[in-house]
């Protein structure tokens, strides 16, 4: 619960392996593609050093960091992370992608998913995806 909106809403801590050689920038999108009204942003982080290897729980609500990276404009029209809060009842997907890129993206603060999915084309050397399912009783 510590992750959802009903709970202490931090972000949950990622860790990651095994990127290429050449990244050095990671781009992260955290949605859930079970809600009624089309695919929900709840976390948009991108320009994350590859060499940082993780993210610890509880991300900063902010848009900048001091290492570079920023974070986007989620589907509450925040920047920042904003944990699940599911109607009752159906199993909803949490999926984190992960894309490894050849570059940082040249973004700001508050940008939007659909900004970040135009910016990596073509720079795309690697992607993962991490599922996860919850249900509300």
């Amino acid at each position: 619960m510590v992750h959802t909106a009903d709970g202490a809403n931090v972000s949950p801590p990622l860790r990651w392996t095994g990127l290429p050689a050449d990244a050095t920038a990671l781009a992260l999108i955290m949605h859930d593609p079970d809600v009624l009204e089309g695919d929900f942003v709840h976390w948009l982080m991108f320009n994350i050093p590859a060499a940082l290897g993780h993210l610890p729980a509880g991300a900063q609500h902010r848009g900048d960091f001091s290492d570079g990276m920023l974070q986007g404009c989620n589907s509450f029209d925040r920047v920042g992370y904003d944990g699940p809060t599911p109607l009752p009842g159906k199993v909803h997907r949490y999926v984190f992608d992960l894309f490894a890129l050849d570059e940082p993206l040249r973004l700001h603060s508050g940008s939007t998913r659909d900004d970040v999915v135009i910016a990596i084309q073509g720079h795309v050397l690697d992607a993962a995806e991490l599922v996860c399912s919850s249900r509300r009783h």
